[in-house]
């Protein structure tokens, strides 16, 4: 039997997710806290903190995405 797949996520957190990994794993109140402080410290410290101002985004939206954004990017569920 033939199975088909209807969708894929990738996760792709810079650094790792808070709780890591994407997984439901329990962590405690220490851990959590700590990880999150380190993403928003490595947050406060980049040059490029919003999409719309990465120039890398920019250019792939003005090329190669140009007129295709919403077929390429935007899911549809039934």
């Amino acid at each position: 039997m033939k199975e088909s797949i209807k969708e894929v996520t990738v996760m792709a957190c810079k650094r790792g997710c808070i709780t890591g990994g994407g997984q439901p794993t329990p962590i405690g109140p220490r851990t959590k806290k700590a990880r999150m402080d380190g993403i928003y410290n490595i947050d406060q410290a980049s040059q490029i903190r919003l999409s719309n101002e990465n120039p890398f985004i920019t250019m792939l939206y003005n090329g190669l995405l140009k007129g295709k954004e919403h077929k390429l990017l935007h899911n549809h569920h039934e």
